[in-house]
């Protein structure tokens, strides 16, 4: 999981920030005070980050221009993770959510013992029969 803890974290700062910006009540607006809840959980090989918020509004992909500072989350969410999108609005709200397929570590390379008056390029190159 540890290759992928910069993308998740990307990928959770973006999901809470979409929920806070776009999903909580403006100050003074009535009506439900529903918090942001923000779930982590590892079934198996793959990471899920869920954010559950109050909004009855789906979240959309809009086109940001060249020169505007916000409007990419999702585009971010969507690049980092491997899969991602929310459950359907109800009266409580719904859940935007990323899945991350984690990676095995890929092996180091095989270390080879030295070899008396050699380097390890040589050691290599003897081991493979090709030339230094």
């Amino acid at each position: 999981m540890a290759e992928r803890s910069p993308d998740i974290t990307i990928v959770v700062s973006e999901l809470l920030t979409n929920a806070i910006r776009h999903a909580l009540p403006a100050s003074g607006e009535t009506g439900p005070q529903r918090p942001v809840r923000l779930g982590l959980l590892q079934p198996g090989s793959c990471l899920l980050c869920a954010v559950a918020d109050p909004s009855k509004a789906a979240p959309t992909l809009k086109t940001p221009g060249s020169l505007t500072e916000t409007g990419r989350g999702l585009y971010i969410i969507g690049a980092l993770s491997d899969e991602w999108g929310y459950t359907t609005p109800s009266e409580t709200g719904k859940v935007v959510w990323a899945l991350f397929h984690l990676r095995l570590t890929p092996p180091r390379p095989a270390r080879y013992p030295r070899r008396r008056g050699g380097d390890r390029l040589q050691n290599l190159a003897a081991r493979h029969n090709q030339p230094a």
